[in-house]
């Protein structure tokens, strides 16, 4: 029986025909996206390197034990667009930030924006869930290595019966930003270029921290940490 991700989701069949001839890739950074859509909003500002270090810290503190590793950790801004690099990848002791591409859930994003427009945390919605996230175990599966993700909080905490997990795909690449102006969809795993997945596994392997929200909505780390609160206080309460 075929594999629920071996559909490839929006303009995932794009990928296939954009790898080179020997395996290369066209130069292409992705860290310049291509001109909006007419009518499409502007991405709003993202965090400095110091409030994204801070929120991350904080997170940490809010774990505690849960987080086993505090070294580095992977911070996810689900208020940008999918054609910005918003996967952050983050060394608390080294100072240093990295930042790829990273797709969402096609039940996120109906419409085929670009944009998440609502996250969920139920089995069957093909949507990115918010809050924060443990790296398991990695395995092999139909997309190579993958890692295992276990949520934190009443936000994401189906992630395992979801099968949310972190792969890579033919549909995330600074390609498929340049041809399509956005990344394809995933069915709510957080699926990456695979040039970039050895370095996101091996950020998240031991147990360390994946957060995920829309951290560019907020004006300062403060807001950012009572927004995502205030979220998992309503998950808990509404359930």
């Amino acid at each position: 029986m075929l594999d629920r991700r071996a559909l490839l989701t929006g303009v995932g069949a794009l990928g296939a025909g954009l790898l080179a001839p020997g395996g290369g890739r066209s130069q292409v950074a992705a860290t310049m996206p291509p001109p909006p859509t007419p009518g499409s909003p502007a991405p709003p500002p993202a965090p400095s390197d110091t409030d994204l270090s801070a929120l991350a810290r904080a997170q940490l503190d809010r774990l505690g034990r849960q987080i086993p590793r505090r070294d580095r950790v992977v911070m996810v801004d689900f208020a940008q667009p999918s054609w910005i690099p918003r996967l952050h990848l983050l060394d608390l002791e080294g100072g240093r930030r990295d930042s790829l591409l990273v797709a969402h859930g096609c039940g996120s994003d109906p419409d085929f924006t670009g944009w998440l427009k609502r996250f969920s945390n139920q089995e069957g919605s093909q949507a990115s869930s918010e809050g924060a996230y443990r790296g398991g175990g990695a395995y092999h599966g139909l997309h190579g290595l993958s890692l295992r993700l276990d949520g934190l909080d009443p936000t994401n905490d189906q992630a395992r019966r979801r099968d949310v997990v972190v792969h890579s795909a033919l549909y995330v690449s600074p390609d498929v930003v340049r041809l399509a102006g956005k990344t394809g969809w995933s069915e709510g795993c957080f699926a990456i270029d695979r040039v970039d997945r050895a370095r996101v596994l091996a950020t998240l392997e031991g147990g360390r921290m994946l957060f995920a929200a829309r951290l560019s909505q907020a004006s300062a780390t403060a807001a950012v940490t009572d927004a995502v609160t205030d979220a998992v206080t309503g998950a808990v309460t509404g359930m």
